[in-house]
């Protein structure tokens, strides 16, 4: 038997195992070591691959873009689209809602910068990618209602306080170059006292709750 119909039987299997297992759909392999794929010649088009032998599968695919490996804005897009037109059920991580100098896990394809664009490649392909507008003032209460949350959290377990002004600031900034300094090495000194201490978070969630923060209804613009 050729090795490609070996590898393609073997792939197979797997799915079927583990859909039998009761698992709704996959995650591709290539999430965060996408530069191994991408590193060779007709990678990228393996990756793309595994959504039709998934589909044929009848399982659900996750093709996450949370490694950019790209500072090409026309790679960056043709990586995008060659998932999003056939109608990938998941393409971006939870790391994309912020600028790519806050996230952790080394940018995504694409992220908070790509909003409004991918937005509108959405209406102009009619492509559901999953993005939706929302409004501003539903925002600014939520974002507002988190931070308050978060300083109440700090408070219960003693961690240094989150202030006021730190609290408005998070309401409104777009990344963390705008926020006000903070001591981060009290910070670091209260976290390890924690691990030290084995403290847990009661504490925070007896605080969070006596604040009785009020409950957001967001909407979609």
């Amino acid at each position: 038997m050729p090795k490609a119909n070996r590898c393609f039987i073997s792939k197979r299997a797997c799915i079927y195992i583990t859909k039998a297992a009761g698992v709704q759909g996959l995650q591709n392999g290539s999430v965060s070591c996408i530069g191994v794929p991408s590193a060779v010649p007709s990678g990228i088009r393996a990756v793309l691959a595994e959504k039709p032998d998934l589909l044929s599968a009848g399982s659900g695919v996750r093709l996450q873009q949370r490694s950019n490996l790209y500072h090409s804005d026309m790679r960056r897009t043709a990586r995008l689209l060659m998932q999003f037109l056939p109608g990938t059920d998941f393409i971006s991580p939870v790391t994309r809602p912020v600028p790519n100098y806050d996230n952790m896990f080394a940018g995504s394809n694409e992220d908070a910068e790509d909003f409004d664009d991918y937005n509108v490649i959405q209406r102009d392909l009619k492509v559901d990618g999953g993005l939706r507008p929302v409004r501003e003032e539903d925002v600014i209460a939520i974002r507002n209602k988190a931070a308050r949350a978060l300083q109440a959290v700090f408070a219960g377990m003693g961690l240094p306080p989150i202030t006021d002004e730190e609290v408005e600031a998070a309401t409104y900034a777009h990344g963390s170059k705008d926020m006000p300094e903070r001591n981060i090495v009290e910070d670091i000194k209260f976290a390890q006292e924690i691990i030290n201490k084995n403290r847990n978070g009661l504490g925070g969630g007896e605080s969070l709750g006596e604040r009785r923060l009020p409950r957001c209804r967001p909407g979609h613009a």
